[in-house]
């Protein structure tokens, strides 16, 4: 049985690769066109999409807390600590929601709450701010 079993996976590869080459006669050899992007964005009007990225967000909603106490730290050095805390709890808890909706309405888009300011998975949103804000709070902090 084993040996039926090889020999049909052999034939099946054997197969799969003659039918999958191209054979193209030597002067009819034409050069092809290069890609410019070879990155696709996804497509995120998907259903196994929306479901996955339900699934991510109720596993990573809690990096909400910290991304947002890094963002805000790195603009005001100790409020921003605090002020992130807060708003950290509440981001994490609307990551927490949309990703329960996504999963219980099995990737149906009822109305995002998914936007430029709230990205579709956490690692998409801004960690730390531009460096011209740190640039002028230097500046300023210089010219004290």
């Amino acid at each position: 049985m084993k040996k039926y079993l090889l020999i049909s996976v052999v034939a099946l590869l054997f197969i799969t690769t003659l039918l999958g080459a191209e054979t193209v006669p030597a002067g009819n050899i034409q050069p092809q066109a290069k890609q410019t992007s070879t990155v696709q964005a996804p497509e995120t009007n998907n259903n196994f999409y929306n479901m996955g990225r339900g699934v991510v967000n109720l596993t990573t909603c809690w990096l909400e807390l910290f991304r947002c106490m890094v963002y805000r730290n790195s603009e005001v050095p100790f409020w921003g600590f605090i002020a992130g805390a807060v708003e950290g709890s509440g981001l994490t808890g609307m990551r927490a929601f949309g990703g329960v909706t996504d999963v219980m309405f099995l990737g149906f888009d009822i109305g995002s709450i998914y936007n430029d300011q709230f990205q579709d998975f956490v690692w998409n949103s801004k960690w730390i701010p531009k460096s011209s804000l740190q640039d002028a709070r230097k500046a300023e902090e210089a010219g004290n």
